[in-house]
Formats: structure tokens, C-alpha cells, sequence
């Protein structure tokens, strides 16, 4: 959200209210604003990730085939564009970022060790879970800096339907614990199972 008002400010300091807000007139705007992938850069400077949080397919096609950037850059929080379009919930431009054109890590972590299909566990985002479990390579175990998994994030927010999507994905490790050594799955199985 804080990205996508941020995009919104840039749109309305930078043109008059006749223009359109087509994201491709804007794309001029973007373009003195390209540095390196230099990942001490904050999100609001780095035109990828702003293209990738304002969910303008476009928008973000523009930019990265404008600027020799790598897919999986992050910013100072680690984010990449594909965590950013998960966090926004953007559907489409998530199947885009996982397209075969961009070569996307789908593992890529953040500062606090979370991946894309963490974040979209714990945001209940059920077809974002659908595309990230359709790649190869994915770890579905992965465990962030506190020892939390994308089947704990689930399970403890009771989204039922991901916690099954979870579960029947090869080599999901349902005995792993957290830092607290409380396990991920058992503990909550049946909040999870009755909240939909």
C-alpha cells in the first residue's frame, strides 16, 4: 500500500490532472530514477520494485526490459519483486514475475528469512500459494529467521485450504518446530481445519 501511494504522489507531482494515469505515459518518470541493483537502496527508489508493488503489468514489463536489471534484486529489506507483488496481493503480475522470460528465485528471502510463499501463507492469498507450489524448486519447509514456515503461518491463521495445499505437497515436513521448539502443524491442526 505505502508503495502504491508512493507511485500515486510521483504521478500526481510530476504530471497535471489531465493526464492519464495509464501507467504507460508514466513510464518516462521511472527512467532518470534507475540506478544499479545495489541492495542498500530503499524500495522507494528502485523502479522494479515500485513496478512490481503497484501491480501494473505494463508498468513492470517497461521497466525491466528498459533497464538492465536483475529479476531477483532486493532492496535494504530484502524484498524482491516477487515478495513485493505477493505482499500486494497482485495475482496476475505474480504469475508474470514466475514466467519462464524472467527466471525468478522463487526462494529469494528477506531480512527476516521470508520467502514469497511464507508471505502469501500468512496473507491467506490461497492462488498466490497455487502458482508458487506449481514451481520446481521450491522449498515449502523453508523457515524464517524465528523458525516459522509457510504450513505454521497457515495452520496458526487458520486458512484451511492452504494448509491442505501445503500438506499435499511432496516433502512438507509437518515435525518441524520454531525457535520455541513448539511444533508448526500439530499444535494448530484444528483451529486451521475450522476456519475457512
Amino acid at each position: 500500500m505505502f508503495l502504491k501511494s508512493r507511485l500515486e504522489d510521483c504521478i500526481d507531482e510530476e504530471f497535471d490532472e489531465e493526464s492519464d494515469r495509464d501507467p504507460e505515459m508514466h513510464f518516462s518518470y521511472f527512467l532518470p530514477h534507475a540506478q544499479s541493483s545495489d541492495p542498500g537502496w530503499t524500495t522507494e527508489s528502485f523502479p522494479l520494485h515500485i513496478a512490481a508493488s503497484t501491480g501494473f503489468p505494463e508498468l513492470f514489463h517497461r521497466v525491466f526490459n528498459s533497464l538492465e536489471v536483475d529479476i531477483n534484486a532486493q532492496d535494504a529489506c530484502g524484498n524482491c519483486p516477487l515478495t513485493l507483488a505477493t505482499v500486494a496481493g497482485n495475482q496476475s503480475l505474480v504469475e508474470i514475475i514466475l514466467g519462464r522470460r524472467y527466471n525468478t528465485d522463487v526462494n529469494v528471502e528477506t531480512k527476516g528469512g521470508r520467502t514469497a510463499l511464507s508471505l502469501a501463507a500468512v496473507k491467506g492469498q490461497l492462488e498466490v500459494v497455487k502458482l508458487l507450489l506449481e514451481k520446481d524448486g521450491i522449498d515449502v519447509n523453508k523457515a524464517n529467521d524465528y523458525g516459522h514456515t509457510p504450513l505454521s503461518y497457515a495452520s496458526k491463521k487458520g486458512y484451511a485450504k492452504i494448509v491442505k495445499l501445503l500438506l499435499d505437497k511432496d516433502g512438507i515436513e509437518i515435525d518441524k518446530t520454531d525457535k520455541m521448539d513448539r511444533l508448526h502443524y500439530h499444535q494448530q491442526q484444528r483451529p486451521a481445519m475450522r476456519r475457512q
